[in-house]
Order: C-alpha cells, then structure tokens, then sequence
C-alpha cells in the first residue's frame, strides 16, 4: 500500500469545488451532516492518540524547526518551484539519519563513522515539471553537537559521496573558498561545507547546458549558501540535553493523523507553513494557497492534517490542491457516507510520472483538511473515513 505521506511530496491533487452562489456565509462554512457511525474505516484506529515527549520525537521537531530556516529554493532563483522527483521526508535525526536519496550522500550505515547527529533537514526543487529538462538543485544541512564533529562527517559522506559520484574535476564557490566541490562526469556540481557545528550539502545541475559549463553552478550555489546563512541567523538551536522536553504535538494536530507503521527513516512531526512547503510539490502555489487560507500548521505521517482558518478556507484549500493536480488526476466518487470528500485516482498516462499514491482523498471538517493515500480505492475510503472520524473526534 502507498502511503499519503508519499503523495505530499509527489503531486498534492484535486478537483474544483463548487459553492452555490444562493448559499450564506452559514451554510457555507458549516460541517457537513455525516453520520459518523455509518462510516466504514476499517481497521484504522479513530480515536486521537497522545504523542508522548520523548528525546527521539524531540529531534523530531528540532529538525522541524530547523526547516523553518531552510530556504525554499523558489527564494533564490524564482523559476525553481517544482519539487517532484526527490520528495518525501525531509527531517533527520540520529536515529532516522539521511537516506541515500535525500541529497546528503549514498550512506547505509550512518552511526559509527558519523556520531553527533542533532537534527538535520533537506530541500529540492527543479525548474520545470519533467525531470532532467531544465536545472535542478538539492540541498541538506545538518547539525552536529560540535564543529569537530560536523568536520569528520563532512569528511566521510564527502568520501562516501565521490565513490559513487567521482569528480573529474574541482571547483571554486565565489566567497566560500572553504567549500570543497567537484565536477562529476555528468557535469553536475556537488559542493560541500562546514560553517561551525554545521554541515551543507548542495548538488546543482542543468543537464541542458551546451556546453557544460560549472561556472553559473558555482554561482548558483553561492547564492543558495547566502541566503541559507541569512535565514540561519533567525535559528535557535535547542541544546541536546533539552529535545526530550520540546512539545511534540501542536495542538494535538500529529495525534489526529493516521499512524505509520514502523517506517524506515519515517519522522513523523508538524511543521510550520514554511517548513511544509519543502514537502509539496508545487511550493509557490502552494504558498499562496497557504497565505489565502491562513493555515498555520501541517501535521504528517501517514495521514496529513492542515489547520486553516475556517471551513472556508478549508474547502479553498482542497479547491486549490485539487486543480494542481488536473493533469495527472482524474475526480472519482467519494467513499459512502462522506459526499464532501473529494478523491482522485491517477491517470494511466499521467503527466508528471511521480510517486504520489494511486488513489487521494481530501476530508474536511470545520477547519482541518485530512489527507490520505492508497493504492487500493476501498483502503483509500477506509482511510478517509478514518481521517474524518479522527478529525472530529479532535474537535
């Protein structure tokens, strides 16, 4: 089964909502009349569970946090905005440290030759909708307890990184003389560096250049290292001996979501409207989707949960997702007993070729959206009656 969290990363989807226009504002925004006991959610829990302070769940949001200082790569050069191929997760931590396609390196085994993990976070983005058509450009940076340690990683995931990406050949980032970046012989551009207990990752590339030219990479990545160390100045690094105590849970939003199971490098966490929209795949509508409705909270895990500002601004937001995704995603029915919903199932020849589940649903209830994904369409309605019963259960 395909998991919801997979498609926030893929493409976030839709179909239009329409509003009569003899409705008042009342009835408009008021909740639909479902009968929550007639709802078929299967084996999925209902009830909103506690999200307990731990250590772990507190790197969990440290690395949240971290993201809220991260720029989108729409902030350096405008035309990136398409985040299709690299989605998914983007926090890290120790225990759930950067897989081998988060732009970090090609790392199994992360523990030993790379202690010191504090929390980390990663961002990608492309400048057009297909792939390898036009520049792309992924970055990491993460944080380490001291700038001793954040040298020996960067020495090691670099090594680690050239085995499986040789450079041919070096090359210099205008202003960072420090940064140690190679040309590979597929003339992208992997640049690393350090700067205190931190370590940057960012690989540039437009295979389209003729001929390659590394020049306006370098350049480019200078321009991402500026704005990622301006935005850094706002960060307020919690200490290591204090994660254990950070909430874990805005509002209950993270315990209103469908659970994962026991997924490898699966950090489940809320994010702030910015550090959300490093998981969607179209992160300047996104963003204005976002500031129309106000939403200022995105939980996820298996499940996604969108706190907006009324339920009308829930059903915009839907409205929103749903045309982003009229290329690649056909409207179908929605599951018995919720005729709000709307769900998608995706085309056989789809535009984007992403990994988006097969099937969506969007659930609204006052001013939460739910989110789910499947590759079955009655696991899809079993889970958006879920969703919707552990939407109101919260209320």
């Amino acid at each position: 089964m395909k998991s919801a969290r997979i498609a926030f990363g893929g493409v976030l989807l839709v179909a239009v909502l329409t509003v009569t226009s003899g409705c008042d504002e009342s009835e408009r925004t008021a909740p639909p009349a479902v009968d929550v006991s007639k709802l078929d959610s299967g084996n999925y829990p209902t009830t909103p569970r506690t999200i307990e302070r731990s250590e772990e769940q507190g790197a969990i949001q440290e690395a949240l946090a971290l993201g809220e200082h991260v720029p989108l790569l729409m902030d350096v050069d405008s035309r990136m905005v398409f985040n299709i191929a690299r989605s998914g997760n983007r926090a890290f931590t120790q225990k759930h440290p950067p897989p081998a396609n988060s732009g970090v390196g090609n790392v199994e085994e992360f523990f030993g030759p790379v202690p010191g993990l504090i929390a980390g976070f990663g961002t990608y983005a492309q400048r057009r909708q297909e792939f390898a058509l036009g520049s792309d450009v992924e970055m990491a940076i993460l944080r380490f307890s001291t700038a001793d340690q954040a040298g020996v990683a960067m020495n090691f995931l670099a090594a680690e990184d050239n085995k499986e990406y040789p450079a041919k050949a070096t090359a210099t980032i205008p202003g960072y003389p420090e940064a140690r970046a190679g040309v590979s012989e597929l003339n992208s551009l992997t640049t690393w560096l350090t700067r205190g207990e931190y370590v940057l990752r960012i690989w540039t590339n437009n295979p389209l250049a003729t001929p390659p030219d590394p020049v306006p990479l370098a350049e480019f990545t200078k321009r991402i290292l500026d704005k990622q160390f301006e935005m850094l100045r706002d960060y307020r690094p919690t200490s290591p001996d204090k994660l254990a105590a950070l909430p874990v849970d805005v509002d209950g939003l993270l315990g209103r979501t469908i659970p994962s199971k026991a997924a490898v490098n699966w950090t489940p966490g809320v994010y702030t409207p910015h550090a959300a929209l490093h998981v969607h795949s179209r992160s300047d509508l996104t963003s204005r989707l976002f500031t129309d409705t106000e939403v200022d909270a995105f939980a996820l895990d298996d499940s996604g949960v969108y706190r907006t500002a009324d339920a009308a601004a829930a059903a915009r937001l839907i409205a929103g997702f749903i045309d982003q995704a009229t290329d690649s995603f056909a409207v179908i029915d929605p599951p018995p007993g919720l005729p709000d919903a709307k769900c998608l199932k995706k085309l056989d020849d789809p535009v984007v070729a992403d990994l988006s589940a097969d099937y969506q649903c969007y659930v609204a209830y006052d001013r939460y959206v739910g989110n789910v994904g499947s590759s079955q369409v009655q696991d899809l309605y079993q889970q958006a009656a879920a969703q919707y019963k552990l939407l109101v259960a919260g209320h």
